[in-house]
């Protein structure tokens, strides 16, 4: 079928479009047009590879100054994929118009590597890729000499023949392919079996008429790394990248291209690690507290030694004593600084091993105070390592002793044996980010830069703080593409790592929002976040009274969970209609008062970028301990993308069912079972508090917590199955309440299945 987009007759291979396809080619000509780079979020399962092949071959032949166009995706399987489409149905195709109907023959090909496309008989399928590239240069190392040679010492040129001498190649195919590669016909599309047989037929090199066809082609579909990390991408001018296209599939393969990138990250977590760490080894290894009958204030502590007779002998484990350790004066400090002074060898090697827990204690700590600041920063490594130095002088310590530390740590760790069911990351990390600084301060690398920023890159709704190690290199390499070619689009679903990313590069492309906006229904209202309450009076008098029973019922419940429940609760609202009453029976009890000055209202609103903000600050209030509450809508933002049990306490589905006199919530209101009675309340918590649904609850959902509550109310989904009069936490024996448990979770498992989660 065919269709215009801005006056450009496109050519579309199916029969059915999708307006998502159609917008998406809308957003493709305008950065064909400007020449500048873009970023958009698709939904996946459309299509769009072959939409933007079919796109770029019509605007391609339409437009006057001819152009390329590499599509970049990730696993081989969709390469082919995409191939094989291309082949069914770009291999030839008519434009109509007015004046003339133009047949279009695009030139389409896959990168693949030497293992697939060598026909050597010696070379297996099961080959590595190194050993085929030795073999390969081994064959053809006296062509390229003697072509090298000849650039220096020029010789009459020799009429060319089909036999092999020695300046030429040993290889039959390459020979072969360069006698005879100018009367080859390179349009078409070429799946793997094309390039196979043809070279078979012609005995022609499949892999060097692979890299002259990619010079030749509109499109290349291929791999990040079999483009930009082989050969063939040093084949192309400056001309043609100014003039090609480049399109990632996924963010993805931005981030992968070097494994330094992003690598060796400090943040609170691994800072935490470290502390526990240290306090392990504090507790159950070296120290314990002793108090003397005599003299009770005066604590000291003592060696706990081990059986090891590589560090300690036995008349040092009966002697012995040490004062504390912990306490910070000059004694201390001559006795752990002072070691290489000992002349006892024993007594000196244990003062190194007490030397060494110090410093490692004291680099936690800096570490600590960085992650602590509120600005952000930027440090060269030697600039690092000047205040590393700084800091460390006392305790004399260099970067270059990190490497003893590690060992130390190791060795220490293999002696005692106690870490054995324990890794210790938060450690290793430190000392690798450590070392990498040292290595690059010491070669002046200044591709590597250090940051400390406020947002980590892994986990952005979280916000915390975090110090990495950032490779320019990759950046370089990032930068280059978009200097060099003359659009450069992502597509990606997950947009938060990009300003980072961005920021690094020096670069600032059009940003397009997600093509698919993933609201269901009409109901999305408008922000009620941080607003006077004057104002919402207002417009709460212009509603309609209606159902004010219900209401009442609904509010009063509210009232009580956020009385009660301290932590965050996430309240999800059938329609914009139940939140205006329940806001307008909260006026009449004169609580909206009392909930705008102790908790945090968090309303959900049409912008999807509104909608991110909102949720991330609800959840620094659920870390900082602060009462908050994030009222939502079915099929809205929460419900769709971010459904989660990591940031609340309770979780409210409010349901739109009438409420009768034998209904589950009329029971709940009119017994007050939970909440009117506090001992009840707390019985209910404490039964959720157990550790068994905790995990029966983890495994379904993953949570920082052990535990969430759940409440639903409406007759079709009752997670309650008790009368009034029977408790649900007072259950006699364990496999009651098992089967309880387990019944509530499959009800759960099926909700989020059928209705908010896409798996």
């Amino acid at each position: 079928m065919q269709f215009y987009v801005q006056n450009l007759c496109v050519y579309f291979p199916y029969k059915i479009v999708f307006p998502e396809q159609i917008q998406y080619m809308y957003i493709l000509k305008k950065i064909f047009d400007k020449k500048k780079h873009g970023i958009t979020g698709i939904p996946p399962g459309m299509g769009f590879c072959l939409t933007t092949i079919s796109f770029f071959i019509s605007y391609n032949f339409f437009s006057k100054k001819k152009k390329k166009l590499i599509y970049c995706l990730r696993r081989e399987n969709e390469i082919e994929c995409a191939i094989a489409q291309s082949e069914m149905f770009l291999s030839q195709f008519t434009v109509y118009s007015l004046e003339k109907d133009f047949i279009i023959k695009p030139s389409i090909m896959a990168l693949y590597d030497k293992t697939k496309l060598c026909l050597n008989p010696i070379i297996k399928n099961d080959s590595i890729l190194d050993e085929v590239e030795d073999f390969c240069h081994s064959l053809l190392s006296p062509y390229f000499f003697s072509k090298k040679k000849e650039t220096f010492f020029p010789i009459e040129k020799k009429k060319e023949t089909g036999i092999i001498t020695n300046n030429e190649s040993k290889c039959f195919f390459f020979t072969n392919y360069i006698h005879k590669r100018k009367k080859i016909f390179f349009k078409g599309i070429w799946t793997i079996f094309k390039l196979r047989n043809f070279g078979i037929k012609k005995n022609f090199c499949s892999f060097f008429l692979s890299k002259d066809i990619f010079v030749r082609c509109d499109v290349v579909i291929s791999h990040i790394y079999q483009i930009f990390f082989s050969e063939t991408f040093s084949s192309l001018n400056k001309k043609l990248t100014n003039c090609s296209f480049l399109i990632f599939d996924n963010i993805f393969d931005l981030e992968s291209l070097n494994s330094l990138f992003f690598s060796v990250n400090i943040d609170p977590l691994v800072i935490n690690d470290c502390q526990r760490g240290i306090f392990l080894l504090k507790k159950n290894f070296y120290w314990s507290q002793k108090i003397s009958i005599k003299k009770k204030n005066f604590n000291f502590f003592f060696i706990e030694l081990f059986d090891s007779d590589s560090l300690f002998s036995d008349n040092i484990k009966k002697v012995v004593f040490w004062k504390n350790f912990f306490n910070k004066n000059k004694k201390r400090l001559n006795f752990f600084f002072n070691f290489s002074q000992q002349k006892n060898k024993k007594r000196r090697r244990i003062q190194r091993i007490f030397h060494n827990l110090e410093t490692i204690e004291q680099i936690v700590f800096f570490f600590k105070e960085i992650l602590t600041k509120t600005i952000f920063q930027k440090w060269d490594p030697i600039e690092f390592v000047n205040c590393f130095l700084k800091k460390f002088f006392i305790y004399e310590t260099s970067i270059t002793s990190i490497n003893v530390l590690v060992n130390f740590l190791s060795n220490l760790f293999c002696l005692l044996g106690f870490f054995n069911f324990r890794k210790m990351n938060g450690f290793s990390k430190i000392l690798e980010f450590l070392k990498l600084i040292w290595i690059n301060s010491e070669t002046y690398n200044q591709n590597f830069i250090i940051f400390f920023s406020l947002e980590n890159h892994k986990f952005p709704l979280l916000l915390e703080p975090c110090l990495e190690i950032i490779c320019t290199e990759t950046c370089l390499l990032f930068k280059s593409f978009f200097e060099n070619f003359s659009s450069v689009i992502i597509i990606s679903n997950n947009l938060s790592n990009l300003p980072f990313l961005f920021f690094i590069i020096d670069c600032k492309p059009k940003i397009f929002g997600k093509i698919k906006n993933f609201f269901e229904k009409n109901f999305l209202f408008s922000v009620f976040f941080n607003i006077k309450i004057s104002n919402l009076l207002n417009k709460m008098d212009k509603i309609k009274k209606k159902k004010e029973n219900q209401n009442n019922k609904y509010s009063i419940f509210l009232n009580k969970i956020i009385e009660n429940i301290p932590e965050g609760i996430v309240c999800i609202f059938p329609s914009k209609f139940h939140i205006e009453e329940t806001l307008e029976e909260w006026n009449k009890e004169k609580f909206l008062n009392k909930i705008f000055k102790k908790t945090k209202i968090f309303f959900e609103n049409a912008d999807i970028l509104e909608n991110l903000f909102f949720f991330d600050q609800y959840k620094l209030c659920c870390d900082f301990g602060i009462k908050a509450l994030f009222i939502s809508i079915y099929g809205g933002f929460l419900s769709k993308a971010n459904l989660s049990l990591h940031f609340s306490r309770a979780f409210l589905l409010i349901e739109p069912d009438k409420i009768g006199k034998n209904s589950r919530l009329d029971l709940l209101t009119k017994k007050s079972i939970f909440f009117n009675k506090a001992n009840y309340f707390y019985e209910f918590r404490k039964f959720y508090v157990k550790e068994e649904l905790g995990r029966l609850l983890n495994k379904h959902f993953k949570s920082k917590k052990n535990f969430g509550v759940f409440f639903v109310f409406g007759k079709n989904k009752k997670f309650f199955e008790d009368d009034g009069q029977t408790k649900f936490w007072k259950f006699k024996t364990s496999v009651e309440k098992n089967n309880q448990i387990k019944h509530i979770i499959k009800k759960i498992r099926f909700f989020f299945l059928n209705k908010y989660i896409n798996f």
